[in-house]
């Protein structure tokens, strides 16, 4: 190596040293200066510093406090949406007990409010104090003494006995608020407020078997059902149909495209046509000699079969639909409908206000189709229970009016025993199914609830017989019967 190649050398390795060295003196230096501006000097900063803190912890608790909070209050709200509000209507055995635990439960969760009201508030004056130390000049700034710290924990310690007399008036108004009764009865009088409730209710329960809409003779357009076509189902249903009109009637089919197959015709005065087709199949029938349209008629579902009516076809599997198409002056209404037939259906009447005239005759086929469509035994005794309280005490009107979304009350009025309410007179009002007003029942609206309880007993009875004679499975059902199968398919789209 040359004298002027380690020259060089020798100078690049000292100009590194150098920088090596400032960069240390530089590290040194900075790690001082951090030091030296963390340490306190001065007592505001240390006064400042442990309020700070103090904000911490006070936010930290409050955040935990909040947690808990909302965790407790998602108990109350379900108790209060769920059985404390059955008890406090249908006037249950257990109706103290439950309030007592929906009370104790709203208490717990005012507690919690006004316990956040009180940190809330300790934490705002920690606030203000912080801010009056930092924008004092330096001149005006107190020595660090144990006073101040002593001064502000006194006043952290005069938070509780604020809280507690904010807690003790949040129980007083939680205890309020459960108390707190349902809107009063809409009614003004216990007058019998008709079957018009009960026909709607029917009118919809029974459209989830057959569609019946009927040709009319006034300008008021018909509106074919919702089926536009035949669908390829997999249940049968014997269809047997009798004329006891004057005039010869067509029969159509509406095939898979929507168009109009002739099938038959029913002679006048007495004809019958009898056809095996499917569920969701549209027929329609028209008069021969005018051509207007008389009856659109959809098969839904199979009918379950009693021993009143039944509604098996000979083969004994497959399920009946059986009516008579008859002129409208025969109807029960009284005034003329302005159709061109009417429908004589003895398992499924149409339409209801042109069938039921009075609540016995609603109540009858109530029981019959809750047997048809195999209501619970708890569900009937629950029924039953609700009935005897009003009959037992006709002056309370919490028994009158009963929340519909209860637990309890919801699956009997989800049921088909919610036409035996709707025929002794309940009515739906917003939350709640009402029976007569605000004041004591009147003598026929508690023979009303009487007839229905007696009714509903003599029905157990009944029903107990045919368990005892048919067993365990019952009567035998035509296939489809438990209402799977509609076009392949079961209830609410599940696959058969």
């Amino acid at each position: 190596m040359t004298a002027s190649s380690s020259s060089s050398w020798n100078e690049f390795i000292q100009q590194w040293i150098g920088r090596i060295a400032v960069t240390f003196c530089i590290v040194l230096a900075w790690e001082f200066l951090q030091k030296t501006k963390a340490t306190p000097t001065v007592g505001d900063h240390e006064y400042d510093g442990g309020d700070r803190m103090h904000h911490g912890t006070a936010g930290k608790v409050e955040m935990e406090d909040r947690g808990g909070d909302d965790g407790d209050a998602k108990y109350p709200s379900k108790d209060m949406d769920g059985d404390g509000a059955v008890a406090q209507v249908d006037g249950d055995e257990g109706e103290t007990e439950t309030q007592s635990r929906s009370v104790s439960g709203a208490a717990d969760d005012a507690a919690h409010t006004a316990d956040h009201a009180d940190d809330n508030d300790g934490t705002n004056k920690g606030s203000a104090v912080c801010d009056e130390v930092d924008t004092a000049t330096p001149s005006s700034l107190p020595s660090p003494t144990p006073v101040a710290v002593e001064d502000v924990t006194a006043k952290e310690k005069s938070a509780p006995s604020t809280s507690k007399k904010m807690t003790a008036r949040a129980t007083a108004s939680a205890k309020t608020a459960v108390k707190a009764q349902p809107p009063p009865i809409k009614a003004t009088t216990n007058d019998f407020p008709g079957l018009a409730q009960f026909n709607y209710w029917y009118d919809i329960e029974t459209s989830l078997f057959r569609i019946y809409t009927l040709g009319r003779t006034d300008d008021v357009p018909v509106v074919p059902p919702y089926v536009p076509h035949s669908y390829r189902g997999t249940v049968q249903v014997y269809v047997h149909i009798t004329n006891s009109t004057s005039f010869p009637i067509n029969v159509y089919w509406v095939d898979y495209s929507g168009k109009h197959i002739p099938k038959g015709k029913l002679h006048a005065f007495g004809g019958i046509w009898t056809q095996t087709t499917y569920i969701d199949h549209p027929w329609v029938f028209e008069n021969a000699e005018t051509q207007e349209v008389l009856l659109h008629y959809v098969p839904y579902r199979v009918i379950p079969t009693t021993s009143a009516v039944s509604t098996l076809a000979e083969d004994g599997e497959t399920g009946m639909h059986k009516f008579e198409l008859i002129p409208p002056t025969q109807t029960s209404s009284a005034v003329a409908a302005p159709y061109h037939v009417q429908i004589n259906d003895p398992v499924l009447p149409f339409p209801a206000d042109a069938v039921f005239s009075d609540t016995t005759q609603a109540l009858h086929w109530t029981l019959l189709h809750m047997t048809r469509m195999g209501i619970d035994e708890t569900q009937v005794d629950t029924l039953l229970k609700y009935l005897s309280n009003i009959v037992n005490e006709p002056a309370t009107t919490k028994y009158r009016q009963v929340r519909i979304g209860s637990s309890k009350f919801a699956s009997i009025w989800l049921s088909p025993a919610r036409g035996i309410l709707l025929a002794i007179g309940f009515v739906e009002v917003g939350a709640y199914a009402e029976l007569g007003c605000s004041e004591e029942l009147s003598r026929d609206g508690v023979q009303l609830v009487a007839l229905a309880i007696y009714l509903i007993v003599k029905w157990k009875d009944e029903r107990e017989q045919e368990a005892a004679q048919y067993g365990a499975n019952g009567r035998q059902q035509p296939h489809g019967a438990d209402g799977f199968g509609r076009q392949g398919f079961g209830r609410a789209g599940t696959m058969n």
